[in-house]
């Protein structure tokens, strides 16, 4: 081992020893300048060189790295200044927002209560706004505004489905309206109500089915919603009568007609022109007797004529 330690020390210090000679000529008589230089000088003057430039480059590099970092930080800095900026500004329209639903709210609470839909339960007003939060989003929620937010989003999920079902109840109820007799046939006072009445032709007490409406002779009589005219022609004691068939049960009758302005099969709607007053049938003067039924069972028409068009 010691032969091969001394075999390489030989080999430098041989290595060393050695020189490169370069012979320098001006094209002058003067002898030729020479210039002597050890191996291990170039070796030295390399290394240095070497260990200069890399010195340089991490130099270089590391305060490139440095100028890249303080960039990118002020980049977040930036970029976190304005997410909070922002942030503010959502959570003052998010505040303006809660004030909307509260509103909105309490008035589904009144449609769900007019047309009988069941108020949504507190226990499904909570789903989806628990559980564990795990990861980025954990620390982001727990900025109260961003969690503010997440539950205003789902109630309104919840309330966008309560006035959907409003919705659609009401165009139901709309529908049904639509066929539901709301207005007087003719104008005029009533002259005798819906039950029992003596009856003005003689033979005593007897039930009323209708409502008597005193108009001239030839006043005119309206449909008071849409329907299907069904009959118009003559029926014993009702004279000239017109029976309108509406959807969802409802059928009217209009009897002592002096002239009838449609015929059966013919659709009407709410204030189409069907007849004239008159006094046929069993009647003691002109007016109109108006009969409302319901799955076929007579109904006093005064439950159903708006207050508006009734008139002393």
């Amino acid at each position: 081992m010691k032969k091969f330690f001394a075999k390489i020390t030989r080999g430098l210090k041989s290595f060393a020893n050695k020189r490169l000679t370069f012979h320098l000529s001006f094209n002058s008589p003067a002898k030729p300048f020479s210039l002597h230089i050890s191996f291990l000088t170039i070796l030295v003057v390399m290394t240095s060189m070497v260990l200069f430039f890399t010195s340089i480059f991490l130099i270089w590099g590391g305060y490139a790295q440095r100028a890249t970092t303080k960039a990118y930080l002020e980049f977040l800095q930036f970029t976190d200044e304005t997410c909070e900026s922002q942030l503010c500004t959502l959570s003052e329209e998010l505040t303006q927002l809660k004030s909307s639903m509260e509103e909105i709210s309490c008035f589904s609470g009144d449609m769900c209560e007019l047309y009988d839909i069941e108020e949504i339960d507190p226990q499904t007003r909570e789903l989806g706004m628990g559980g564990e939060i795990i990861g980025a989003d954990a620390d982001l929620m727990r900025d109260t505004r961003i969690s503010d937010l997440s539950i205003t989003y789902q109630e309104l999920l919840l309330e966008f489905e309560r006035q959907n079902e409003i919705l659609s109840n009401a165009q139901g109820q709309s529908r049904i309206w639509q066929y539901t007799p709301t207005i007087k046939p003719c104008g005029g006072p009533i002259v005798s109500g819906f039950g029992w009445r003596r009856n003005p032709l003689g033979g005593g007490i007897q039930m009323h089915k209708g409502i008597d409406i005193a108009m001239p002779q030839g006043a005119p009589i309206v449909a008071p919603a849409d329907g299907t005219i069904t009959f118009a022609g003559a029926k014993t004691g009702y004279g000239l009568v017109i029976i309108l068939d509406h959807k969802y049960g409802f059928q009217t009758r209009y009897g002592h007609c002096s002239q009838l302005l449609v015929a059966e099969g013919d659709e009407v709607v709410r204030g189409d022109l069907i007849a004239l007053v008159g006094s046929t049938g069993w009647s003691t003067g002109a007016h109109l007797h108006y009969e409302v039924l319901v799955n076929g069972v007579r109904i006093d028409p005064m439950r159903y004529i708006l207050p508006e068009y009734i008139e002393d």
